[in-house]
């Protein structure tokens, strides 16, 4: 980040969006030992903000079965179908990642630590895609 902000001195500058890819790829290290974004690269960056800002959105929003019981299991205001394509859209983010890695593991089971990251973690325990996915999801929230 340093680096960048040097490079971009005099420049107009978003923090916000900066700050953002710089946790996103500590993250990313911890996860998959790899970068998530470029810093350089703005778009990738506020696409995956807003995102996760409407996947917020969508998770804290009431929704009429939250009220009315009687509507459970209908989804009158969207909010489910929003979430889920939020949640497509994170998913796909380290789909290829997962798939590369898991490809690798299979290769070489003798060296399952390779990386020794959290995703190296999941694989050696034989996690599924769709656990891999949510223990990412989780792990992101906190």
């Amino acid at each position: 980040m340093v680096d960048f902000l040097m490079f971009n001195q005099g420049k107009v500058v978003n923090i916000g969006d900066l700050v953002f890819s710089v946790v996103l790829n500590v993250l990313g290290n911890i996860c998959f030992s790899r970068d998530m974004v470029k810093l350089e690269d703005e778009t990738v960056a506020s696409e995956m903000k807003g995102n996760i800002w409407r996947f917020m959105e969508c998770g804290t929003t009431p929704i009429l079965a939250d009220f009315f019981p009687i509507f459970d299991g209908i989804d009158i205001q969207g909010q489910k179908k929003k979430a889920k394509r939020c949640l497509d859209n994170l998913f796909k983010i380290w789909e290829g990642i997962i798939k590369e890695r898991r490809e690798e593991h299979h290769c070489n089971e003798s060296d399952v630590k390779k990386y020794g990251d959290f995703l190296d973690l999941m694989l050696a325990n034989e996690f599924s895609d769709d656990q891999i996915n949510y223990m990412l999801l989780t792990n992101a929230a906190l």
